[in-house]
């Protein structure tokens, strides 16, 4: 696959806290689920509380109860479930994005079903810079942050091994300088690419 459509070598290589999947107009990098058991476990209880409560609002209706203190029970039951279920399914593994052909970075948070519900798209001309934040200590996670024109602020984009992070870095930062491109240098660059791999 052509480089700067897909991520070579996302099967080949052993990846340990992240995933790397290709797609048609460039590739996705997520968080490996295996390391959010705390964080899965944690969503299932809330998400069915709420969906209990969703349950509740209606089935006290059929109680011999006043009919303010009904009104009063349906409007607090499914404030609360609705509330619930929303903060449940927020999303707490990290994911990337990145589309090649329109020059954008989605960044996203995905839940267990791995559905997104909250995401950010960055256009590559919106990037100020991408940098590897190391870990503080011994067995930390090193975080890939995005920082944006304008903003000081920083976006914690991905959290893992520190040497995957840091070879994620270095492909994302290769990816959109080579986007950024004009065609026809990119259209260079690329034979350039294939030649050294043919003759190497």
């Amino acid at each position: 696959m052509n480089a700067q459509v897909g991520f070579d070598g996302a099967n080949a290589h052993t990846w340990n806290s992240v995933c790397i999947s290709n797609m048609p107009l460039g590739y996705e990098i997520s968080e490996t689920p295996d390391r959010f058991a705390a964080e899965h476990m944690t969503e299932i209880v809330i998400r069915s509380v709420g969906i209990a409560l969703l349950v509740a609002a209606y089935g006290q209706l059929l109680l011999p109860l006043p009919m303010m203190t009904k009104a009063f029970l349906l409007v607090a039951f499914l404030s609360t479930g609705f509330g619930l279920y929303a903060f449940a399914t927020r999303g707490f593994r990290k994911s990337v994005k990145i589309n090649l052909a329109t020059r954008e970075l989605r960044a996203a948070k995905l839940n267990t079903s791995g559905a997104t519900r909250i995401a950010v798209l960055v256009p590559f001309a919106d990037i100020e810079s991408i940098y590897v934040r190391r870990p503080a200590g011994r067995g930390g996670q090193a975080t890939l942050e995005l920082r944006k024109k304008g903003i000081p602020s920083s976006t914690c984009l991905l959290r893992g091994r520190e040497g995957e992070i840091a070879s994620l870095h270095q492909r994302l930062c290769r990816d959109i300088r080579m986007a950024a491109q004009p065609l026809r240098t990119r259209k260079a660059a690329n034979a350039r690419l294939f030649a050294s791999r043919v003759t190497a």
